[in-house]
């Protein structure tokens, strides 16, 4: 694996979790990622439950003290996607997209393996107690705390509209 990687996690944040947390702590563990770009989803296709200044916000305070050394916090919406071609116009350096298996799976029901393959390494943080397959020769597992396995936003959102 290539040593000199910049990581991209994509996320709604909506809101953060210990479990986004562990994920990006897990990510800058890797000896093959020096800085991370961590990508605020913002689209309007989505009925979000906090809005982006206080997703941004409670962001910053989970992983305020990684910036900016180890983390670019960077933002995307309809109008301005932060997709490969985007990606590769901030950095030079191969990237290796890291996403749970939930979100990898959808992106792999979106795009083509060729597509994929522009990243350099494809990281996936197992959801649940499921071994997921992993469907790209470049991606491997990032594994995570087991307690925070189950841990979701929509568990968040839907506990306090109870």
């Amino acid at each position: 694996m290539n040593h000199s990687m910049i990581g991209v996690f994509w996320g709604a944040f909506d809101p953060p979790t210990k479990a986004h947390g562990a994920i990006i702590d897990a990510a800058l563990k890797l000896p093959s990622i020096h800085h991370l770009l961590v990508v605020i989803n913002n689209h309007s296709y989505k009925n979000y439950f906090l809005g982006i200044e206080e997703r941004k916000e409670l962001l910053l305070q989970m992983i305020g003290h990684y910036i900016p050394e180890k983390i670019t916090l960077l933002y995307q919406d309809d109008e301005h996607p932060m997709n490969f071609a985007d990606l590769e116009k901030i950095t030079s350096k191969p990237l290796c997209a890291i996403a749970g298996y939930d979100s990898y799976v959808k992106w792999a029901e979106r795009c083509s393996e060729k597509e994929r393959a522009n990243y350099k390494a494809i990281a996936v943080v197992p959801r649940g107690d499921a071994h997921p397959d992993l469907l790209d020769e470049t991606a491997f597992l990032l594994p995570i705390d087991s307690s925070l396995k189950h841990v979701s936003s929509s568990d968040y959102k839907r506990d306090s509209r109870s």
